[in-house]
């Protein structure tokens, strides 16, 4: 029987294999069937680049599907991202990009109404800067439900996550998860600042820090995550839906400005958001309880200047407004937050 069962995933791995002429027709089945069921327009939202950009879609799919209620959607994303999508219910089909040569099978007469989901920084078209989630919504003209990204996690993995975090919670303090990157390097925070925090989180608020997050990230000159001192060590063993669990259990999440601070408000923790280049009023979870924390420099704020007053790896200031900030700026934040009946 053992045997009998991987020769059947081994077949249906082969099948579904995104460059086989079986998946490309089992999508256009998909696609055809769900048109029939609903008689309505099949719409194509398209959105590839970063989770956080991904999760802030979410409202404006939502927003269609109010829009055109007998509508069939699909959204085509990062093969790593589907799982996000899926969890948020908002579309029929998820298509990952590493699928892209069935894509191309495709009739692209299938969809209706096909939409690339772009932000204002990124059309050229110069629209006033708003947030993430209301950009996208202006984009494509429909007004929001709710503005709050949402993602349901499965129960399935919310028990695991549970179980695991068990074995070290601590019943005297919170249970704190970090995200220290890696990302832009213009948007991470100091080893020292991290450091520093930590140990106040743990001293002060007899708190349990988890570290959470992607271990390298990919590009032309790769770089690890750095490790923080006195956290526990889960960067890299979680995958995406794992990782949203875990946060979800947490009771505050503190991150950088990061995909991952963006699923922490999409499944409803508390989170306090550390910010330099972009300004955190046009990117922090819109209804879930958040704050952030930013320096002082004259040129904050430089990502929605024109032109961008820096790069992904550095700008003319060295990075100031990320180096400025202080453990107890961040601490000051989150006292805010902790002294309100806010910590599950």
């Amino acid at each position: 029987m053992r045997d009998f069962l991987k020769l059947f995933r081994r077949i249906w791995k082969i099948w579904k294999h995104p460059k086989s002429f079986a998946a490309a027709s089992w999508y256009q089945f998909q696609l055809r069937r769900g048109k029939r069921r609903l008689n309505g327009p099949s719409i194509l939202v398209y959105r590839h680049s970063g989770l956080g950009d991904v999760i802030c879609s979410l409202p404006t799919v939502n927003a269609l599907r109010d829009k055109y209620p007998n509508s069939f959607i699909t959204y085509w994303t990062l093969k790593s991202f589907v799982p996000v999508i899926q969890a948020a219910e908002c579309a029929d089909l998820v298509l990952g990009i590493d699928e892209s040569d069935v894509f191309q099978q495709l009739n692209t007469l299938e969809f209706d109404i096909a939409i690339y989901l772009k932000a204002a920084d990124e059309d050229g078209l110069r629209r006033p800067h708003r947030h993430t989630v209301d950009d996208y919504a202006e984009s494509v003209q429909v007004s929001l439900l709710s503005r709050q990204p949402k993602i349901k996690v499965p129960s399935l993995f919310v028990k695991k996550a549970t179980n695991s975090l068990a074995t070290i919670r601590s019943p005297k303090g919170p249970l704190v998860a970090i995200h220290t990157g890696p990302t832009w390097a213009v948007r991470e925070w100091t080893e020292r600042g991290w450091d520093e925090l930590v140990a106040a989180l743990q001293c002060r608020l007899k708190a349990t820090v988890v570290q959470v997050g992607a271990d390298v990230l990919v590009g032309a000159a790769p770089r690890r995550a750095y490790r923080t001192k006195g956290t526990i060590d889960l960067v890299g063993e979680r995958n995406i839906l794992e990782t949203a669990a875990l946060i979800q259990q947490c009771d505050l999440f503190i991150g950088v400005d990061s995909g991952l601070l963006h699923l922490a408000g999409a499944v409803g923790t508390h989170s306090v958001g550390i910010f330099g280049p972009v300004d955190p009023k046009l990117r922090l979870p819109t209804e879930t309880i958040s704050d952030f924390v930013t320096s002082s420099v004259p040129c904050l704020g430089c990502h929605h200047a024109t032109p961008q007053g820096h790069w992904k790896t550095g700008c003319n200031h060295d990075i100031q407004c990320m180096k400025m900030l202080s453990a107890d700026s961040v601490l000051e934040v989150i006292d805010k937050i902790i002294t309100q009946p806010l910590l599950r």
